[in-house]
């Protein structure tokens, strides 16, 4: 399912895409109907996602997220130990760091801080990849990592 995360979260899908057609139309939507958002809550994911997380391990399958973060200039909320857990690994696309513009360290910083807290209840292992620039080359290859994780 596609999540859209601004100051909360809604579904793109109604529940999980189970076809490409369907992940790339909802991608479509979510590139047509992208709206500024001027702050970002990390834990309105796990709290969107915990109904189908229960569902899934009932079934004996485990949910797994990635979480594609893409704004340098908003340092995402997040409450340290709060108690909410979540298997997600993390994708970080970000422009280049332009003084007084945006920050992405700080954003880095804020997003694998919220990862490592979510993880921690299920002793889960994130990979975390950070990216700036357009090379498309090293987007492929995280995305192979991605693919390549032993719970995918």
């Amino acid at each position: 399912g596609l999540l859209r995360l601004g100051e909360t979260v809604s579904w793109l899908t109604p529940g999980l895409v189970t076809s490409f057609e369907d992940l790339q139309d909802s991608t479509f939507q979510l590139q047509a109907d992208a709206v500024p958002s001027t702050s970002c809550e990390l834990d309105s994911i796990p709290k969107a996602l915990s109904e189908l997380q229960v569902m899934e391990e009932a079934a004996g399958r485990v949910l797994r997220s990635i979480i594609i973060y893409s704004r340098s200039d908003v340092i995402p909320r997040h409450v340290a130990g709060a108690g909410l857990a979540l298997r997600a690994d993390l994708w970080y696309l970000h422009s280049p760091p332009v003084p007084g513009r945006n920050n992405p360290q700080a954003v880095f910083d804020a997003l694998v801080r919220a990862i490592d807290d979510f993880a921690a209840p299920h002793q889960f292992h994130a990979y975390v990849f950070e990216h700036a620039g357009q090379g498309m080359g090293v987007v492929f290859s995280e995305c192979m990592w991605f693919l390549a994780h032993p719970l995918q």
